[in-house]
């Protein structure tokens, strides 16, 4: 009987602690949201105006009609949560520099330890991959047989390798082709290189 009592005795007390404890965790703020969201030229030189993104839900969206490297770009935000976090990260305002040409998650979390999970895309241009070209001096490509050296730039949202910038030799190509305005080109890296996550090579 005493050991039955005794343990009717803790059972009451752990019932009280734990009731205690949940109206403590309902105290606590349970807000999670994100407010508003932006990358702003003063913060981004490099911008030629602020991007301003619409929050629908927890799928944030941002658009720039010029094109734009979505790389070393700093965020401008409000929120009502406790912290804000990439991949457990903390994220400040005006101040932390992050890679937006691919999706990325914040997570937002409350005071209760709840957390709300938010994804950032930025698209700029055509929404679609582009590739730059442009040859040492400008130099017009004129013959099938010799290349000329240049430059290529490309860069495409969510591929593993979304941004490349590297020499290239370039030359025409094709028959009857060839004699159309816009004409065909043999592209080829001086070294391997893999565009739109295909296997690296150099042609």
């Amino acid at each position: 009987m005493i050991l039955n009592s005794n343990l009717i005795r803790y059972l009451g007390l752990l019932f009280i602690l734990i009731s205690c404890l949940e109206k403590e965790l309902d105290k606590l703020n349970h807000t999670n949201q994100l407010i508003e969201f932006s990358i702003l030229k003063k913060n981004n030189p490099q911008l030629d105006n602020d991007i301003h993104f619409n929050i629908n839900n927890n799928y944030v969206y941002g658009y720039s009609e010029d094109f734009l490297n979505g790389d070393n770009l700093i965020a401008s935000f409000k929120h009502n949560a406790k912290s804000i976090s990439i991949n457990s990260i903390l994220q400040i305002s005006d101040s932390s520099v992050n890679n937006f040409s691919n999706t990325i998650i914040y997570e937002l979390k409350a005071e209760n330890g709840n957390s709300n999970f938010y994804s950032i895309v930025l698209e700029s241009f055509t929404k679609i991959p582009v590739i730059f070209i442009e040859t040492d001096s400008l130099k017009q490509i004129k013959s099938k047989k010799e290349y000329i050296v240049g430059d290529l730039i490309f860069y495409g949202r969510d591929f593993y390798k979304n941004y490349i910038n590297e020499k290239i030799l370039i030359r025409g190509r094709g028959h009857f082709t060839w004699s159309l305005p816009k004409k065909p080109y043999q592209v080829k890296f001086l070294e391997k290189n893999s565009l739109f996550d295909l296997q690296a090579d150099k042609k």
